[in-house]
């Protein structure tokens, strides 16, 4: 198959939607499938100009110029790339979901919309979020088929479409699984964008309750800042005094990830709203026993108590309590967690997920 998978954001963009399309692209490439990405020529929130193509690890990259406002990018250059594809496979709703549906009998190219979550991650503006969704994405993409990340989406995205799959966001397990364990005690890790919906301000207050009783815990905190929040949180931290207990590392290479994986105790997030949980499922897959925040997305992925625990991070004292008992539990206790997160994680293979994939666009293509 000729596959385009079309995105906002690629490599060398970094976030959980970014990664996905970049391990999708490589898992289809290897199982002989040619795919390229057509995707925008800045990253967001960054004002610096991309290479209009470029080769990443294999994968041709077309970058086009697009005009924003704001909430919505207008690129419709994209039309320029479908040509000679079996298939479009967009990911995530919005400019590209829009224009490509609509010239849909101009292009004449079967079309798969991935959810990604949505759009609802933040409650910014949300009755014009609502409008959008509920009215013309329903009358848009009712004959469309859309690939469910998770069941949350699945749910959601019902409402608007008669064509819904479900395929689970999926990792390279063996990867993961395979990085060395050098576990240092009190030691938690936050991976993903410091952005409102990551509530990482929220993560550092429950944080400051914990060193009051632990002041050899240390929070390492991973991501780029993609709101222009870090200033505030850096200004947290200083006048709580926490400076040398909380770092912000931001964007890592894979080797340093794995890296500080190797020896980060608990995974943590107060995020508010998560489409599937994906830097979850890896710190999972590494062995690392998380404790996150009570979201759908998460309950879906920990099994409270067996492979990981949950926490309502609005009760930030409750929550520190939690991250304190389980410090000082260690033992067997910790060990049997630990595993019981790695093989949670399996599931997510992307073994088990590629051939998913294929089937949907298979099923696509024949028309049904």
């Amino acid at each position: 198959m000729k596959i385009l998978q079309i995105v906002p954001h690629f490599s060398p963009c970094v976030g959980g939607l970014e990664k996905a399309v970049y391990d999708l692209t490589l898992q289809l490439k290897k199982r002989g499938h040619q795919v390229e990405v057509v995707t925008l020529n800045k990253c967001a929130k960054s004002g610096d100009e991309l290479r209009a193509k470029e080769i990443i690890d294999g994968i041709t990259v077309h970058r086009i110029p697009f005009k924003s406002f704001t909430y919505y990018a207008w690129a419709p250059k994209v039309m320029d790339f479908v040509k000679g594809f079996d298939l479009l496979h967009i990911h995530g709703i919005g400019f590209f979901s829009d224009y490509l549906v609509w010239k849909k009998g101009e292009h004449k190219k079967p079309i798969v919309i991935s959810t990604h979550g949505g759009i609802f991650h933040t409650k910014k503006l949300w009755w014009l979020k609502k409008l959008y969704f509920n009215y013309w994405c329903k009358q848009h993409l009712r004959d469309i088929t859309v690939i469910a990340v998770s069941e949350n989406d699945k749910r959601l995205f019902s409402g608007i479409s008669k064509k819904i799959e479900l395929i689970e966001n999926a990792i390279d397990y063996r990867k993961f699984s395979s990085v060395p364990r050098n576990v240092e005690q009190d030691t938690y890790l936050f991976v993903g964008r410091i952005s409102r919906n990551k509530r990482v301000e929220k993560l550092i207050d429950v944080f400051i309750h914990v060193l009051k009783e632990n002041p050899a815990a240390k929070l390492f905190i991973v991501g780029g800042d993609w709101e222009g929040l870090m200033d505030g949180l850096k200004e947290k931290i200083s006048k709580n005094g926490v400076g040398e207990n909380i770092f912000f590392m931001g964007k890592l290479s894979d080797s340093e990830l794995d890296e500080l994986r190797s020896r980060c105790e608990f995974f943590v997030s107060a995020s508010r709203y998560e489409g599937f949980g994906i830097s979850l499922v890896e710190a999972m897959a590494s062995g690392i026993v998380p404790v996150v925040n009570d979201i759908a997305a998460f309950r879906h992925l920990v099994d409270d108590g067996r492979n990981g625990y949950i926490a309502d991070y609005t009760f930030e004292k409750n929550v520190a309590k939690k991250l304190l008992s389980l410090s000082y539990e260690g033992g067997a206790n910790y060990a049997e967690l630990s595993a019981e997160a790695k093989n949670s994680a399996k599931k997510y293979s992307w073994e088990n997920s590629i051939k998913s994939f294929e089937k949907v666009y298979e099923k696509v293509l024949k028309g049904a």
